[in-house]
């Protein structure tokens, strides 16, 4: 099934990752804690650019795949649009899609 047609939820599935990625890679990237000042340097504010991130899981046996779990579904389709085709290497195009719940009682989050 095209990754369009895929229906939305809070858990994405990750392809073509770096056999090098590390979790802590993977939750700064689907976080994205960001800083701005207002008018002075006085007034700061923090906001995750991508909210909810619950958890980031990496399989062991296959280093190029992962899943990261939002709390909410709105929450991983800002994240899917937006991470979709990074380069996380700076060379190779990370894959993000919706996870397909077709024999998902195999995966235990």
């Amino acid at each position: 099934m095209p990754d369009e047609y895929l229906p939305p939820n809070k858990i994405l599935f990750l392809q073509n990752l770096p056999e090098s990625v590390t979790k802590d890679q993977l939750l700064a990237l689907f976080s994205q804690l960001r800083h701005f000042s207002f008018l002075t340097s006085i007034y700061r504010q923090s906001f995750y650019r991508y909210p909810n991130l619950h958890e980031v899981r990496l399989i062991p046996t296959k280093k190029d795949i992962a899943f990261v779990e939002y709390i909410d579904e709105g929450s991983a389709g800002v994240a899917k649009d937006a991470l979709h085709n990074y380069k996380l290497d700076g060379e190779n195009k990370i894959k993000v899609s919706f996870f397909i719940f077709l024999l998902s009682s195999m995966w235990v989050f």
